[in-house]
């Protein structure tokens, strides 16, 4: 079994090679705790609730361009980390697969 510490520099050499990482457990488990600790080392961290997240909020909001055509502008938190300069963490928390929606049976008049 693996420590807190042995767990973030396994997270730090992902970041430093590019790539990417799931830290997966059930709620209370520490994993939000493990980025925050990423952060106390430096790193730029945004935090997505994805919980609190409509799509529009993880793909952009539709904008004119000049060129007249529609484009998806990022959001904040994309640009930011695009902007930064060092390593960056971009953490999508309260992941929850939804299920499918139900749809009501059809109305027999």
């Amino acid at each position: 079994m693996s420590t807190y510490h042995d767990t973030l520099d396994a997270i730090a050499l992902c970041i430093s090679t590019r790539i990417p990482v799931i830290l997966w457990g059930n709620p209370g488990e520490g994993k939000t705790s493990m980025i925050e600790s990423a952060a106390q080392r430096g790193w730029h961290v945004e935090t997505v609730i994805l919980s609190q997240s409509e799509p529009s909020d993880l793909a952009g909001l539709p904008v004119v361009s000049p060129r007249g055509d529609v484009v998806l502008a990022p959001p904040a938190w994309a640009r930011r980390l695009a902007e930064h300069d060092g390593p960056a963490i971009c953490f999508f928390d309260e992941f929850r697969p939804r299920r499918r929606p139900c749809r009501p049976r059809r109305c027999a008049y």
